[in-house]
């Protein structure tokens, strides 16, 4: 029986939970107002879909492109690089008026958030080699 994880271990991920809860709220929330931009901005249901999918696509393509350098040893670097793109994303949605420039936007969010998780992943599981898992599941449930 293995004792229970100690403060320090939790902590020790605390950031990497902080980053990755922010991340997925700032598109969870994009999700959440698109009714209200078809309605300020007058888009068209399938402008919407085209914000949506521009978003899939791009974390998709990244999480497939990428997490190879995460596995390589970039994963902290990936995380960082995430983080910026992401910021970078979430300000262009600020002064975004246009299909092109909201799916840019959703693009640029998408694919950052596909570089983020690879990246966060491979940093919690070197954090502790012996709890990999255990770290894996304190990010994913908090």
């Amino acid at each position: 029986m293995t004792p229970a994880p100690t403060v320090s271990r939790a902590r020790a991920v605390l950031p990497y939970q902080i980053v990755m809860a922010i991340t997925m709220g700032a598109i969870g929330g994009i999700i959440a107002v698109l009714g209200e931009l078809r309605d300020e901005l007058g888009f068209a249901d399938s402008e919407i879909g085209i914000i949506v999918t521009a978003g899939f696509f791009a974390s998709f393509l990244a999480q497939i492109a990428l997490s190879p350098f995460a596995d390589r040893g970039y994963g902290r670097q990936m995380a960082i690089a995430g983080t910026v793109l992401s910021i970078g994303g979430l300000l262009l949605m600020v002064v975004a008026d246009t299909l092109a420039v909201w799916t840019l936007a959703r693009g640029v969010l998408g694919f950052a958030g596909g570089m983020l998780m690879p990246g966060i992943r491979r940093a919690v599981t070197v954090l502790d080699p012996e709890r990999s898992g255990e770290n894996l599941g304190r990010l994913a449930i908090g």
